[in-house]
């Protein structure tokens, strides 16, 4: 059995466990190089950036040739920087686990993935539902700036502040940012 079957296999375990057990599970799924994990130490003091791109394995745009292309360049090209600062994390809102990893293995090396659960999905209520003027809708691409730090005298990571920058909704629009972020070579954190 190959490492990256290995992965895809050990990852299904771990869902399957968490949604027996009720648990919610936000687990990094590398089936194929590059990476976009950083080979630095992680340090959480500063600002992050997470691209947050949610998608369904049964939405005709999320499968449309060119935006599964757009997004797979962009993601790509992100892991192939390494930085350690911007990070694509990707949500498939499908009943079926197994068909929102595969959707989202289709479209590139995320930091860090969530599927399962349909509209329910846990990244659906904390990115969308929480905001009571955002629509569900998919694809979505929310980028969201996170300020973190270590906490003094505790063994924990602080979030002093976190907001949603922008919410694009549609493949067209995620495809023109994703474009514009590769022709401006801007797909790390500015």
């Amino acid at each position: 059995m190959t490492r990256s079957r290995q992965l895809v296999e050990t990852a299904l375990l771990v869902v399957t466990v968490a949604s027996i057990t009720g648990a919610t599970v936000l687990s990094q799924v590398r089936t194929d190089a590059p990476s976009n994990q950083s080979t630095q130490p992680w340090s959480p003091d500063g600002v992050d950036t997470l691209a947050v791109l949610l998608v369904s394995a049964g939405c005709p745009a999320c499968s449309d040739s060119s935006f599964v292309r757009s997004v797979n360049r962009t993601v790509n090209a992100q892991a192939a920087l390494s930085a350690d600062r911007f990070h694509f994390a990707g949500v498939a809102v499908d009943w079926n686990v197994r068909m929102g990893l595969n959707a989202l293995e289709k479209l590139g090396p995320f930091s860090e993935v969530s599927a399962g659960n349909n509209w329910a999905n846990t990244a659906m209520f904390h990115w969308v539902w929480s905001d009571s003027f955002m629509a569900g809708g998919v694809p979505q691409l929310l980028i969201v700036e996170r300020h973190i730090r270590y906490a003094e005298n505790e063994p924990r990571i602080l979030v002093d502040r976190q907001k949603v920058a922008d919410r694009l909704l549609g493949a067209v629009a995620i495809k023109e940012w994703m474009e514009a972020r590769r022709a401006i070579g801007v797909v790390h954190n500015e």
